[in-house]
């Protein structure tokens, strides 16, 4: 800092090396790589795991440019290292997001799929997906997060992180711990409260793009995909729970030790 205002300093040593490759040729190859890096990043944000090749092949297609296949597995080879958003799988021939814990299982689901592709996304929307910390807000997510925020003492910031982990929790294809995590950081007040989240938390989820459907929501394949849609659940008001039944919000407790309490 001098005066107010921010200088970026650099050792004397380094400064006439740096000027000797400083120039356009530099800048080039930073600007390349940075798109490979974004364009892989959001891929695999979307698709989970992907073959190298079928990343290179779709890489290509969007930057119609030749791609040196040594030189971008050396790029994203230290990208990995430096923003830990993506890694080398262990079967050596695929790249997975950083969130994912079963790889084989995503790969048996998307050959499960073999008459599918992989979503299409616009280049423009995998450089966006490729941002660190970015989050699909679809319009039922944003309802969600609207209602927390409406009821509950929380801040914008508390809001994302339960977004993001409710997002990890549908790509590990678990919808049952959806209502028991958010009832270990939430308060249910009424039967009716829990049946209006419980819609809410439904509608993300089936608006949520997944991993184990090539980067589709469940609602947009509906048809081929009727066991991953979760309906709505109905409400009857008229519906009573017993003290001893298992409480409707999921968390495995009889209602009157929890939300009946």
């Amino acid at each position: 800092m001098d005066q107010g205002q921010k200088f970026l300093t650099m050792p004397s040593e380094l400064t006439d090396l740096f000027s000797k490759i400083d120039g356009p040729e530099l800048k080039n190859i930073i600007r390349r790589n940075t798109e490979w890096i974004r364009l892989t990043h959001g891929m695999l944000y979307y698709y989970g795991v992907m073959d190298t090749s079928e990343i290179l092949e779709r890489i290509r297609r969007l930057t119609m440019q030749k791609i040196d296949v040594l030189d971008y597995l050396n790029v994203i080879s230290v990208a990995s290292e430096y923003y830990e958003q993506a890694r080398f799988s262990s079967n050596g021939v695929s790249l997975e997001d950083d969130r994912v814990f079963e790889t084989d299982e995503i790969i048996e689901e998307h050959n499960k799929r073999a008459s599918i592709d992989f979503y299409p996304f616009t280049k423009e929307q995998l450089l966006k997906a490729g941002e660190t910390g970015y989050i699909d807000r679809t319009p039922a997510m944003e309802k969600f997060l609207g209602f927390l925020l409406e009821h509950y003492d929380l801040t914008p910031m508390e809001t994302e992180d339960m977004a993001m982990e409710l997002i990890n929790i549908i790509n590990m294809d678990d919808h049952s711990w959806m209502m028991k995590y958010l009832n270990s950081r939430l308060e249910f007040p009424t039967f009716e409260f829990v049946q209006e989240i419980t819609a809410l938390v439904m509608e993300f989820y089936n608006q949520t793009r997944m991993w184990a459907l090539k980067g589709y929501a469940p609602s947009e394949l509906a048809q081929e995909e009727k066991k991953h849609l979760l309906p709505l659940p109905s409400v009857d008001e008229n519906k009573k729970v017993g003290r001893n039944d298992p409480c409707p919000c999921g968390s495995g407790k009889k209602y009157k030790k929890c939300c009946g309490n």
